[in-house]
């Protein structure tokens, strides 16, 4: 059986914008933009939740990644 693929968010911060900016990785919905960090992880996190197995994966405003959140059952570890 194939596994459903994984739908990845990142979560950056625009100093040009001075935004924070939701960006989907590879194919999917469109950008999203917030004025706090906090708003973006709450609204993302719900969204995401719906569409499982999803991640998001939050960065500092320096772009190194904070954090990661996975929603939906987490894939199988392989050997490799």
């Amino acid at each position: 059986m194939r596994e459903k693929k994984r739908y990845v968010v990142d979560l950056t911060y625009s100093a040009k914008l001075q935004l924070w900016v939701a960006k989907p990785r590879g194919r999917g919905q469109g950008t999203a933009f917030y004025d706090t960090k906090a708003e973006a992880i709450r609204v993302e996190t719900a969204s995401l939740r719906a569409q499982q197995p999803s991640q998001l994966v939050i960065h500092n405003k320096d772009g190194r990644i904070q954090s990661e959140r996975t929603y939906g059952a987490d894939p199988e570890r392989r050997r490799g």
